[in-house]
Order: C-alpha cells, then structure tokens, then sequence
C-alpha cells in the first residue's frame, strides 16, 4: 500500500484546503495510506476524511504571523520530522513556503511533488523569493501544475517533472443548479479581501452601474487585509445602499444560488474554484482575464465574459450587458455549467491525480 503525505500551512477555506480535502480523500477511498501534516489550526476548515491520518502542530492563527521567522523555525523541523517518522513513498507540499522548506528538509532522500497553485509570474510577489522558488523547484523530481499556462513559466525546465491535473468540481455541485429569476439584479463575488483578488476594481465599477441601475446589487463574500479600505471606497462612492462586504460564508453554494450572476476581478489567479463553482451551478460570469486560469475556462461571449485586467470600463460594460440582455447572460451560464461540469467532473479528474500519483510513487515520468 502507497503511502502519500500531504503538507499543508491549514485546511481553511480556499483553493488549496479544498483541493486537499477531495484528494486525500479520493486517494484513501481507493486503499492508499494517507496522512496529512496541518501546521496551523482554523475555526473553519474543509472535512477530512477519517481514514487519513492527520497530524496537527496546533499553530494557532491569532498567535502567529505567517512568514515570521520564528513560524519558519517550527514549521521546519516539524516537516522534517514527518517525513522521517512516517516515511511516505510520495510528499505533496502546498504553498511554496512549504515546498521550500519540504524539498531544503529533505534529507531522507523522499519522492516530493512540489505544487504551483497560483500565476507563477506574480507570486509569490518577492522577486528574489521567486527566484529561490525557481532554483529549488528546479531540483525537485515533479512539478504539479493546474494548467498550461502555469507550467509555460517552467518551459525551460526538463519536461518529464510536470504533472498537469486541474482543480475538480465537487459532484453535489454539478447536482445542483441555479433558478434563473429572469433578471439581473443581484451580483456576487467571493475571494480573499486582498490586492489580488482586486475587490476595488468591481467596486469602482459598480459605482458607475449603481448611478443609472439603482435596483442592482453587489455582495462581496470575503475577509481580508483591505477590509477596511473597501469599506471607504464604497461609502467615498456613495453605495453603502447597493454595495455590501458580507464577510466570510461557510455555505458558498447557498450564496452563489441566492445571486443571479458572479464577477471575478483578480489580477491574477491560480485555477480560480469560486469562478468554476459559479459555472457549474450555471451562474452566469464574467471573470477578468488575468493570467493562469480564467481563459482555460470561460470562452468571451459563449460561455461567459472575459474583459482585460484594471479596466474599470470594460468590466462595466460587461456587467451592464448581463443587466440590459439577461436572456443572453442566462444562455452563457446554461452553457458553462455543462462545459465546467464535463471537463471538470471530480472522478474524472481523481481519476487522473490518482494515475499519476502511481506514477510518481514508481518514480516514471511525469
């Protein structure tokens, strides 16, 4: 039986807790000894399934800033202690500070798959850390990537290190589907309150939306650094009455149906889940067309909309578009939710991770 180690900072919501989750998961459903090192703790977390072996440092959050060296100083050795205390035949860090630490640490010679879980040009934002990342991924035996876009910033890596496996759609997602209510009303958008996720952008937008579209809304899901900057931008705009920052919700996919579309404004992603959640539901989207992830699903003007980063006009445009032909936004929607789900389906793409999970445990190629 294969034993597979997963590393991670925490199980919170978000891309890489989520992904974790359906993974290990499927991984332990099909017979394979997993474990799973949790090197800090979160009031909210993913499930884990309970045939995985998990073990908790129980760093808290409200105790410990991350990336502080006295963090660093933990995290190191208690990586370094799992991986010789359970000797997995396959390491998989998430987050490139627990890659650099797992592949520095690792002196017991372990298979390790190192992960790109967002645009490799942009993050992490420190260009001599990226440079580190870069040197050391180098020397790592396998890459995992989500797509094509992310694996090009390796191209002149050698080719056999990348393993390429998409994020998947839960399949209670693809069970369920919106109830189109004729118009659009209601917006939403979900991700961290942060630069990247450029909340500000949708907002200044909005703005405009707001002046001649007085009945339309905007719900930001979400908790973050810029908390409280949002907030000013909003009342300095004047749409405390049609903008509203909801906080964080444990039911995503409740709040995803309560809206008639969804926006997503980053200026740059990994594989972004909220965008693929939406289309699966078939919530119309338009999504910015920022680098790794939106292009590889949304196709402008059949499945959804795609305007270029930091253009406030365009994004407006595209918005008021849904709001004058929500026929044509409904279409959009109908037609993601049956790419998303087919391309994306969760055994499909467990399917996938599994074989080259056998792969890399053997030590062929990726």
């Amino acid at each position: 039986m294969k034993h597979i180690l997963f590393i991670s900072r925490g199980m919170a919501y978000g891309g890489s807790g989520r992904c974790i989750s359906v993974f290990s998961g499927q991984l332990a459903k099909a017979g394979y000894q997993v474990s799973l090192l949790v090197l800090r703790d979160y009031a909210s977390e993913y499930a884990i399934a309970p045939d995985i072996n998990v073990i908790r440092t129980h760093f808290m959050t409200d105790k410990v800033k991350v990336g502080k060296i006295d963090v660093l100083c933990r995290w190191f050795p208690e990586i370094i202690k799992s991986m010789k205390r359970l000797s997995p035949d396959l390491v998989i860090p998430f987050g490139v500070d627990i890659c650099l630490l797992a592949m520095i640490g690792n002196f017991y010679n372990k298979r390790i798959c190192v992960t790109v879980r967002s645009d490799p040009a942009r993050e992490p934002a420190n260009r001599i850390f990226r440079m580190l990342r870069d040197f050391i991924y180098r020397r790592a035996p396998y890459i995992w990537v989500q797509n094509d876009q992310q694996k090009e910033w390796f191209r002149d890596f050698a080719q056999d290190q990348f393993v390429t496996v998409p994020n998947p759609i839960r399949e209670e997602i693809c069970k369920q589907s919106v109830v189109y209510s004729g118009k659009m009303h209601r917006f939403i958008t979900l991700g961290r309150l942060s630069k990247q996720k450029n909340q500000a952008l949708l907002i200044n937008a909005f703005g405009k939306i707001s002046k001649k579209h007085k009945y339309v809304t905007l719900d930001i899901y979400g908790e973050g650094e810029l908390r409280k900057e949002l907030e000013e931008q909003i009342k300095r705009i004047g749409c405390e009455k049609s903008i509203f920052l909801r906080g964080r919700t444990e039911n995503v996919i409740e709040a995803l149906e309560a809206a008639d579309a969804f926006i997503l404004s980053s200026n740059h992603e990994g594989m972004p889940n909220a965008l693929m959640e939406a289309m699966a539901l078939g919530l119309p989207c338009i999504s910015t067309d920022c680098n790794t992830g939106p292009r590889d699903l949304v196709t402008d003007k059949e499945n959804g909309r795609l305007v270029p980063c930091n253009d406030v006009e365009r994004l407006y445009e595209a918005i008021e578009s849904f709001i004058l032909y929500p026929d044509v936004a409904v279409q959009y929607g109908k037609r993601a939710r049956q790419d998303i789900c087919q391309r994306y389906q969760e055994q499909r793409i467990c399917s996938r991770f599994r074989a080259e999970v056998e792969k890399m445990c053997a030590g062929e190629e990726g």
